[in-house]
């Protein structure tokens, strides 16, 4: 098979369960006890969807506005969420979705996927590498399964609920990083909040934390992977701390905010500044 990086993965119409040689990368053996739900058939579908989000990788997109001039969508955003929902037609016919470009769909079922088909839309305009495509598979209400793929390196970050978090195949975990000194500090926002509300707090954190570095890169989901090695059940999966701006400990990963960490105690010196 070729890389997905070239755009050259074909998903064709299998009869069986997607054999492991037709992916570039190995994948865990997640069990869903009680579920009907096979990952594989997923998995086909992202990696065809990077092979054509790669097509239009540092050429000429329009960009076609959506709320607000720095919130847009490009051709290879429809691309790859029309290959994802064919898929989920396909493969998981009666279960639902809410997509970033499609929206919500008009099914009612226990299994609703959440999908950006492109996080990262300004990057992947602008020829940056930090990008990807997001997954995730909610069960009555609980978020069971997250999928992200970097279409660049080809890399895809799995996480099911209870069954840890997977670079591939191999299993990841937070760091144990205990001094704010040494941690790289990501803060991600909606188009909505205020760009100065971002800016005071990365001030006050550099001025009197001094951590090592700031981060805003405009791909969240890729970060969430990074802090372990939607996103979020994958940090959370790998040994995460997530909760509110309060301290309180959150499993709702829509909750409009809160604050993810390695669990160490720099989780404290960061909600002081939230």
């Amino acid at each position: 098979m070729v890389s997905p990086v070239k755009g050259g993965v074909i998903m064709t119409k299998p009869t069986e369960t997607p054999k492991q040689k037709e992916c570039p990368k190995k994948f865990p053996k997640l069990e869903f006890a009680g579920i009907d739900f096979n990952p594989a058939y997923m998995y086909m579908a992202m990696y065809q969807a990077a092979a054509a989000i790669m097509l239009y990788y540092d050429t000429a997109l329009k960009a076609e506005m959506k709320s607000m001039t720095a919130d847009f969508r490009t051709k290879a955003d429809k691309k790859a969420e029309q290959i994802i929902l064919a898929a989920i037609a396909q493969y998981y016919p009666g279960h639902s979705y809410w997509s970033e470009e499609a929206g919500k769909s008009e099914i009612e079922s226990d299994y609703r996927w959440i999908i950006d088909p492109l996080d990262g839309t300004n990057n992947f305009s602008l020829g940056l590498l930090n990008f990807t495509i997001s997954v995730a598979l909610q069960y009555k209400g609980k978020t069971i399964f997250a999928a992200i793929l970097q279409p660049v390196t080809g890399d895809m970050y799995v996480a099911a609920l209870g069954q840890g978090a997977y670079r591939n195949a191999e299993k990841i975990h937070v760091n144990d990083v205990k001094s704010i000194q040494e941690s790289t500090v990501c803060y991600q926002t909606g188009y909505s909040n205020l760009q100065m509300d971002i800016l005071r707090t990365m001030k006050a954190m550099r001025v009197d934390e001094n951590c090592k570095r700031w981060m805003e890169d405009w791909s969240p989901a890729f970060d969430f992977c990074m802090l372990a090695r939607w996103g979020v059940l994958i940090a959370t999966e790998a040994g995460a701390k997530l909760t509110d701006y309060e301290g309180i400990e959150q499993d709702n990963y829509e909750a409009g905010s809160y604050l993810v960490t390695n669990g160490t105690k720099i989780h404290e010196q960061v909600l002081k500044y939230l």
